[in-house]
């Protein structure tokens, strides 16, 4: 098969992934976060928190975070990001969560109803455009959401994953989240809570049919470790799920990031792994990897594919984008930025 690719040009280079959890620098609980069923008493809530948050990082990674921190506050300051419309942008809050936020979805019926999902801090809601946020999972499931998504034939019907797998610090989750009130409240979906379901990066609904659902992440074991990239899929709105994909083609990755459906042709799905890009135009029966020497996209020497995302173009559906982060194999202080784009859905 012969994938043309076309390279295109960065002008603002803004794919540096920070993972900054505050529980690497410093952690502030609030009693708005933790709700009473957490122990009362310091020292059995600091060993309860320890069991939730994993092992206190190294001092090598905290002067990782905080070399990584720094620098992406001089890259903040440079012109490309000043004139990419960094500094017009206002803070929504709401400013008391652990971590960063990761998700976010703003319900398609409603515009003033934004949900945004936290690292360490779980799902808030606001009702007014961001000026308010009230959180709407309980402690247990105050874990690192990574994406929400709306069942696009119902806005009462939302879906979150959890696990963060990436970056110097990891946090397990704890499944696939469903809501049926619009986000008021949220359970944990049967069968997704255990293994094979602590690092999810994100969900979707297939548009054709919603309670078709694609999850995709690793299949690491509770600590992050022995995974690989997998996609699950459901055709019952959640209720189960099985294997769509378990990554099979080098370079092998550990995990994949993004999935995508065609709305053309349904049976059309791209994943972004921390590899490569890859697509089906079977339903998964058969996969081709979007790597390769030109025409496809070539892996430059002595980097190594960190993380890629892909994109439909919404106004010409053949065509595909398909954004990659690259770190230098002998300092991973050198990083390097591409975006890619395919005119005709990868075929010749």
């Amino acid at each position: 098969m012969n994938l043309e690719f076309t390279r295109m040009k960065f002008l603002a280079v803004i794919a540096v992934m920070v993972v900054v959890t505050s529980s690497v620098l410093f952690f502030n609980v609030s009693e708005d976060v933790c709700s009473s069923d957490a122990p009362q008493y310091p020292s059995e809530r600091e060993q309860w928190w320890s069991s939730v948050m994993g092992p206190a990082p190294t001092e090598t990674e905290r002067e990782h975070t905080s070399k990584m921190i720094n620098k992406q506050m001089k890259m903040v300051n440079r012109g490309a990001y000043r004139d990419a419309g960094v500094n017009g942008w206002q803070n929504q809050g709401p400013d008391n969560i652990g971590g960063r936020v990761r998700a976010i979805a703003i319900n398609p019926d409603n515009t003033d109803h934004i949900f945004i999902g936290a690292v360490a801090g779980g799902i808030w809601r606001s009702l007014d455009a961001g000026a308010t946020w009230t959180e709407v999972t309980s402690t247990e499931q105050a874990y690192p959401v990574t994406y929400i998504t709306y069942n696009p034939d119902n806005s009462s019907v939302m879906y979150a994953t959890t696990g963060e797998l990436v970056g110097s610090r990891t946090q397990r989750g704890i499944g696939i989240l469903k809501s049926t009130n619009g986000g008021a409240s949220w359970s944990i979906l049967p069968g997704t809570s255990g293994a094979g379901f602590y690092w999810l990066s994100k969900i979707i609904c297939n548009p054709l049919d919603p309670d078709i659902l694609y999850a995709a992440g690793s299949n690491a074991d509770i600590n992050g470790g022995n995974g690989t990239g997998i996609l699950y899929r459901s055709d019952d709105a959640g209720a189960n799920w099985y294997t769509m994909y378990l990554e099979s083609i080098a370079p092998i990755s550990r995990n994949i990031f993004d999935v995508e459906i065609s709305s053309l042709d349904t049976a059309e799905v791209s994943l972004g792994t921390d590899r490569q890009g890859l697509i089906t135009f079977n339903s998964g029966v058969s996969w081709l990897s979007f790597m390769g020497s030109d025409p496809l996209i070539e892996t430059q020497a002595n980097y190594n594919p960190m993380r890629c995302e892909v994109a439909y173009c919404d106004d010409s559906p053949t065509t595909i984008y398909l954004s990659r982060y690259l770190e230098n194999a002998s300092n991973d202080s050198i990083t390097m930025s591409q975006l890619w784009r395919s005119t005709d859905s990868g075929l010749a």
